[in-house]
């Protein structure tokens, strides 16, 4: 269904670019979290690459777990899999792509996800402060 979407990545506006803009918070959020600051601004901060690279393997590593699989990176990271914020990111997916069937309905035209993400910007919000 997500494919039917005109969507971009980019544009926050709509439900595949408002997911993107999700998961990168809560990957950076957990990795601010877990990871000392030295590491997390080498790998989050100088090269816009390789943080989406470390983000993809956080993502990765997170569902893959749930499946008996135990990926690896190099330089190795703490454990992260397990962090709260994840049951977080996956509440915010539901209510995203529970709009998605309404929004084929409607002409095509571009849609911004209607539904505020309250919950998930208080949880980033108490987890940064």
């Amino acid at each position: 269904m997500l494919h039917k979407l005109p969507d971009t990545v980019q544009d926050r506006g709509t439900p595949i670019g408002e997911l993107t803009w999700i998961i990168t918070t809560v990957a950076d959020t957990i990795a601010w979290d877990v990871l000392p600051r030295k590491q997390f601004h080498k790998l989050f901060r100088h090269d816009a690459a390789v943080a989406a690279l470390f983000r993809n393997f956080m993502l990765a590593d997170h569902i893959m777990r749930f499946y008996g699989v135990h990926p690896q990176s190099s330089p190795a990271l703490p454990a992260m899999h397990k962090h709260p914020l994840w049951a977080t990111l996956e509440l915010e997916i539901e209510k995203c792509l529970a709009q998605v069937p309404r929004l084929l309905k409607e002409d095509g035209r571009r849609k911004r996800c209607e539904k505020q993400i309250k919950h998930f910007k208080q949880t980033i919000a108490a987890r940064t402060n």
